[in-house]
């Protein structure tokens, strides 16, 4: 019932999938009209080729007839462009026809592949245009493999449709040129002949249908295998701790299966449809020849073009039925592209005009609150607070109490939801998004190292910055020494997530990153919580040389992170329950004392 589900909300959107693969061919319409005259012309020597085949069988004495409708217009023709009427003439202008017409569908091809390619090229850069520009809050719950499926494969399937959207034209077309001319041949055996084609295939439409609707549970088969092989890697330390391989194989194998016994049940019905209609077709053949000579007495060299004709017009009656079938399977990936980069509904950041060089005063939050895309409950209320320039301020209270949303906030990596966050008095939202977080450096605790050397991964603090400046951010984090003991140095790559280099390592590499931006703003989210005593003790060091020079925002646990904080704020449920020093706060029977007795049996 899953599939089945989905398909039917797919199937409802075809009109709304055709209407916008017709919008995205408007992007290009000198491109997409070059290639349907292309398409146009192809036809039309086709046709004209056709007409001459009569004349050219009549010039053998193939059952001639005399002054037949294409022998008399191929004459006046050959006397309009002053050449003899005689068959190596009518064969070298039926060989040029034809020849042409290759040339031309060549093209068409060629035109066709390359609208293609520069669809799927437009698709990918909106979409991963889109995707850094949305709000974090976005992300929340979606799934990453989701994403990266849709940017990458939906959008080259959505591009694809194009060439198949120009391939059924360029059939319809051709089909049109064919029974034009065989309606010229003969009007009733050709009436005959299209009625007779038109029976067979609403008897075969219910299997096209049925194959419609396996092909999209195929679709949405793949996808989910897709998606859960991108999550289930992804998290592929967490399935060897839990000895969950087991478990994942059992799963994953059970998607292979019913995607295995899906594309069985698509073959079987591609082989049944086709079993009935060739012979079907062949049958009818027959009996065109019958009804032609018996009943209407046609000449032999009419008969012939018509058989040619007819021979000719099945391959793109079924590229018109194939290429609208796979038209169809393919209009979902558009429909989930133009989902992905539709910016209506989305959370963005505002971006305001107004840019800034440094904080000269410092950030004050007044009544904000956040909350997040589907929460029952805001993450932060009316939160009030001022963060003075180049102080340490500490942010304390117990997980899920609001701290992480309140960096994010200022970061502008999210938007308040009501309220007002004020740098120097701007409201953050005018000033420019880029110039603003230009001025901020955030390390976490767990600090994202990408696939790269640790120079890299130093150098995306400031991709502008020299040798020199990486080296000394790197002495300034305490990283220095442990990166020229390694084998390549600064050029050593760190591994997946940094899995080749330690914790404390990682984070000195973090932080590195973040001092080699000089930020106005450094935001610590429980940078030291995870490493042992050494190297939390080289972080601090980092980090208190950074007294008086920057102003730090600290969100710990341990208390000798926070005692030595000009300030301390303690939050709880998304509110600001008080603030002041350790002393004060520890003198008086407060939040923050009690937090601390139970956290740290010493006190």
């Amino acid at each position: 019932m899953l599939y089945k589900s989905r398909f039917i909300s797919k199937k409802t959107t075809s009109y709304q999938g055709i209407v916008s693969l017709l919008d995205l061919v408007k992007r290009y319409p000198i491109f997409f009209s070059i290639n349907m005259l292309v398409v146009l012309i192809s036809a039309i020597l086709e046709g004209l080729g056709f007409g001459l085949l009569v004349p050219v069988l009549e010039s053998l004495n193939v059952g001639a007839e005399s002054d037949s409708f294409f022998t008399t217009h191929a004459k006046q023709f050959f006397s309009i462009i002053g050449l003899n009427y005689s068959f190596v003439n009518l064969i070298l202008v039926f060989a040029s026809l034809i020849l042409s017409k290759y040339l031309m569908l060549m093209i068409q091809q060629r035109l066709g592949r390359m609208l293609s390619s520069m669809c799927v090229r437009d698709l990918r850069n909106e979409a991963v245009s889109n995707m850094l520009d949305v709000s974090l809050s976005y992300f929340q719950n979606k799934k990453l493999g989701d994403i990266i499926s849709t940017t990458f494969n939906s959008t080259k399937e959505a591009g694809a449709s194009i060439e198949y959207f120009s391939m059924m034209i360029k059939s319809i077309v051709f089909t049109i040129v064919y029974i034009v001319v065989a309606l010229t041949l003969s009007l009733e055996l050709s009436s005959f002949l299209i009625f007779s084609v038109l029976i067979a295939y609403v008897m075969i439409w219910p299997r096209f249908k049925k194959g419609r609707i396996i092909g999209g549970k195929e679709k949405d088969l793949m996808d989910e295998i897709h998606s859960d092989l991108q999550d289930k890697f992804g998290g592929i330390k967490v399935i060897k701790q839990f000895s969950l391989e087991g478990n994942m194989f059992y799963k994953l194998k059970s998607f292979f299966n019913k995607y295995q016994k899906n594309t069985v049940k698509l073959m079987d019905n591609k082989i049944i449809t086709y079993a009935f209609f060739e012979p079907f077709l062949f049958i009818l053949l027959i009996v065109l020849i019958i009804v032609a000579t018996q009943i209407f007495n046609m000449a032999v060299a009419s008969i012939l073009a018509l058989l040619v004709i007819f021979t000719q017009s099945i391959p793109q009656f079924k590229s018109i039925n194939a290429n609208y079938l796979v038209l169809n399977e393919l209009l979902p990936h558009y429909i989930k592209v133009q989902e992905l980069i539709n910016r209506e509904g989305k959370p963005y950041l505002t971006s305001g005009s107004e840019p800034i060089k440094k904080i000269n005063k410092g950030i004050e939050l007044k009544q904000v609150s956040f909350t997040y895309i589907d929460a029952n409950k805001p993450s932060l209320t009316d939160i009030n607070l001022f963060i003075p320039l180049r102080k340490t301020i500490a942010l304390v209270g117990p997980s899920g109490g609001g701290k992480s949303t309140l960096i994010e906030l200022i970061a502008r990596n999210y938007e308040a939801s009501k309220g007002e966050l004020l740098v120097d008095g701007i409201n953050i939202n005018n000033l420019n998004k880029s110039s603003w977080k230009k001025l901020i450096a955030i390390v976490d605790q767990d600090c994202y190292l990408f696939q790269e050397s640790i120079y890299q991964n130093i150098l995306y603090g400031n991709i502008n910055a020299s040798n020199e400046d990486v080296m000394q951010a790197a002495k300034k984090a305490y990283a220095h020494e442990f990166i020229i003991k390694t084998k390549d140095g600064y050029n050593t790559i760190v591994g997946n997530r940094g899995s080749n280099i330690s914790g404390g390592q990682r984070q000195r590499v973090a932080l590195a990153r973040a001092l080699i931006r000089r930020p106005e703003l450094l935001i610590l989210d429980e940078a030291t919580s995870a490493l042992d005593n050494e190297s939390e003790r080289l972080v601090k060091l980092a980090i208190n040389e950074l007294r008086s020079k920057t102003t730090l925002i600290v969100i710990a646990h341990r208390l000798t992170t926070i005692k030595d904080a000009d300030f301390i704020v303690f939050i709880d449920d998304g509110k600001v329950l008080e603030s002041g020093t350790h002393d004060e706060l520890i003198s008086n029977d407060s939040f923050y004392k009690r937090h601390v007795e139970l956290q740290y049996s010493e006190i």
